[in-house]
């Protein structure tokens, strides 16, 4: 059905938890996408995914990592950082001063 192609495994994703959204990747070399929760990390003002319970950090927009899942491989590609935290950034490269903010 494509309700299982859609979920990696029913362990995998998280469907109604507070701050999960949508994550793009590819299953089996088809596109899919994966319910996951992410958290805007303050301590170190870092995106990050969790998978299987694993948090992974995106370090910038459409990083690609690889997980595994019942024997199948998975690329999940990262939301764009500064669009999904964006207080972790200066907005409009602060007007042209090449990310410098004071």
């Amino acid at each position: 059905s494509s309700a299982a192609f859609l979920k990696i495994s029913g362990a995998n994703e998280e469907f109604g938890v507070p701050n999960s959204r949508c994550v793009s990747g590819r299953k089996s070399g088809l596109k899919t996408a994966l319910c996951v929760p992410i958290a805007c990390v303050v301590a170190d003002k870092s995106l990050r995914i969790r998978v299987d319970g694993i948090w992974t950090e995106c370090e910038y927009a459409n990083q690609k990592f690889k997980i595994s899942s019942e024997g199948v491989d998975i690329t999940l590609t990262c939301p764009d950082p500064v669009r999904t935290c964006p207080t972790f950034y200066c907005h409009r490269d602060c007007l042209g001063t090449n990310g410098v903010c004071n």
